[in-house]
């Protein structure tokens, strides 16, 4: 179950992507994922195609217990996951980006903008970004909110 910190990060995340001048036209789908975070889907969902998938979720720290042992309520950062899909990368490299440096740079732009800890990470070339891209062997980049104060900013 999201908290409603999460819900509230992932609405404003998705009013700055829809202002975003880049995104102008690009289908936008907000939902809900398989354990009730909020998601923003980008794109038409078609392979090879400007597709984008984010995920907000709390961050998890399974040793936190309040005074009596049980699991503490969670107070901690909201973490973002950003899956995309990855560029052509044959010996040949003829065939368009999927999603192009600049598209990637608004996006990632306005996901680190919001100030929470990001992951980014990334689908084999021909396979539309879903949830199921979000897992360990897959993560690109992390990106903490602020490597002064990792804690700091939410």
């Amino acid at each position: 179950m999201a908290s409603f910190k999460a819900t509230a990060l992932a609405r404003a995340l998705a009013d700055r992507l829809r202002l975003s001048i880049a995104l102008v036209g690009v289908t936008m789908v907000e939902g809900s994922g398989t354990s009730n975070d909020p998601t923003i889907t980008l794109g038409t969902g078609v392979s090879r195609g400007p597709n984008a998938f984010i995920r907000i979720t709390d961050m998890t720290n399974p040793t936190a217990k309040d005074s009596l042992g049980n699991t503490q309520t969670n107070f901690t950062p909201c973490l973002v996951q950003l899956a995309t899909e990855a560029n052509f990368a044959g010996t040949t490299d003829n065939i368009a980006d999927n999603l192009t440096t600049a598209r990637l740079m608004d996006i990632l732009g306005e996901v680190l903008a919001v100030g929470a800890y990001t992951e980014w990470y990334q689908e084999a070339d021909g396979t539309t970004p879903t949830e199921t891209t979000i897992t360990a062997s897959k993560l690109k980049q992390s990106f903490p909110q602020d490597r002064r104060w990792p804690l700091a900013g939410q």
